[in-house]
């Protein structure tokens, strides 16, 4: 064993209404591999933000056609960015994240 550390890392955790929200909006092989990717998003990136709303931010932005590489590039560079663009960073983020994953797909909240 090396005497390097370890990094730390938390990895996300795909709540129930994130997973069948990417399920009903994105195509079947999409929304598996982005719930895969999800899960192996390490948490710690994002400083504490709520890891429902990062993965939904996330899930927005596929939706709308960004390359999930590139968004989930983003969350790890600058969540604060992928939150603003997502839609779900303002004050009324917990509003808008209902909206979105508690939609049966005919509520298309304004980005």
């Amino acid at each position: 064993m090396g005497d390097g550390l370890i990094p730390w890392s938390v990895q996300m955790q795909v709540s129930q209404r994130l997973a069948q929200y990417l399920e009903r909006s994105l195509p079947q092989d999409l929304s598996a591999d982005l719930i895969a990717s999800l899960e192996c998003f390490d948490e710690t990136n994002v400083d504490g933000q709520d890891a429902e709303r990062v993965g939904a931010a996330i899930a927005i932005l596929v939706g709308r056609g960004v390359a999930s590489e590139d968004v989930i590039g983003l969350a790890q560079r600058d969540w604060r960015d992928l939150l603003m663009a997502s839609g779900l960073g303002g004050d009324d983020w917990r509003d808008t994240l209902t909206t979105y994953l508690d939609s049966d797909g005919s509520a298309t909240p304004n980005p």
